[in-house]
């Protein structure tokens, strides 16, 4: 029981030596739609977004129909769907 204790307050001690996540930031899109964004991931998320608006206008200028699909992965409920597909 004491190992497990010393392993549980490890566990804690390295957990607060992680540091606290950046604070949210509120971000807004080109056509004005606005977020809260942890700021450690907008780097990535704008990285993305040119990336795919690259290819989309790629595919374009190659005379190629593009389209958007989006499909929840998460019910009314706000619940994960899991193994009903």
């Amino acid at each position: 029981m004491r190992s497990f204790r010393a392993a549980f307050a490890l566990g804690l001690v390295t957990l607060g030596v992680q540091g606290a996540a950046a604070e949210p930031i509120t971000t807004c899109t080109q056509g004005g739609i606005c977020y809260c964004v942890n700021a450690d991931f907008l780097a990535v998320i704008q990285e993305r977004v040119s990336t795919i608006r690259a290819r989309l206008a790629a595919e374009r200028a190659a005379g190629k129909a593009t389209g958007y699909i989006s499909i929840p992965a998460l019910d009314a409920r706000g619940q994960l769907f899991q193994g009903q597909w």
